[in-house]
């Protein structure tokens, strides 16, 4: 599936009110694009970083500690509706563009106190 798609699915994915698992969902694409967003279970609200208005990365993709993937990319942390996240962005041969794109369309929820 070609990543253009994808960010068709992942504005239906991004969507949906998100639970209580620590991996929310993964994108991946053909080119060995792939973007990863993980919830915080518990943040701590002073180290949220407000979300920004668009995602953006700098400086070239660097090996990650995480997801147990040999590939360089870019982690972005973020916080949404008192909610925390991490992102996890490997470009594979293309641009981090559309991961970009597809990360400025994930849309977050609060969530409701327990009754």
């Amino acid at each position: 599936m070609r990543l253009g798609r994808l960010l068709a699915v992942a504005g239906l994915v991004a969507a949906f009110v998100l639970s209580a698992a620590s991996e929310r969902f993964s994108l991946l694409s053909g080119h060995g694009q792939i973007l990863m967003i993980q919830e915080r279970l518990d943040p701590i609200r002073a180290e949220l970083r407000q979300r920004p208005l668009h995602f953006a990365v700098s400086g070239r993709p660097r090996p990650l500690e995480c997801c147990s993937l040999d590939r360089p990319g870019w982690v972005i942390q973020f916080g949404d509706h008192g909610r925390g996240f991490y992102a996890f962005l490997y470009p594979g041969r293309g641009s981090p563009q559309a991961l970009l794109q597809a990360l400025d369309s994930f849309s977050v929820a609060a969530v409701l106190p327990k009754q």
